[in-house]
């Protein structure tokens, strides 16, 4: 606690000025900070429509199945009177 302490008792009170260069360099950071955080949020959104996408895929992959399997059924029940029985 007492490190602590010695680090807060050193920082300055009064405000300082800074440089030129210092407040165009503390922009730039602002800058890339800002790009940052909105890239993470796009990324985030871009994640969730892949995922939202994907169980739509999925979903519309059994409903094929099923009317594959049903168009299937209907077939196999309109050849069987077609074929010939044996007697």
């Amino acid at each position: 606690m007492r490190s602590w302490m010695s680090a807060f008792a050193t920082i300055p009170l009064s405000p300082r000025e800074l440089a030129p260069e210092q407040r165009e360099a503390l922009k730039a950071l602002s800058r890339l900070v800002l790009a940052q955080l909105e890239f993470r949020r796009n990324l985030i959104l871009l994640k969730e429509a892949l995922t939202d996408r994907t169980k739509e895929e999925h979903e519309r992959q059994r409903e094929l199945v099923h009317v594959q399997e049903t168009l299937m059924r209907v077939m196999g029940l309109r050849q069987l009177p077609a074929s010939p029985r044996p007697r």
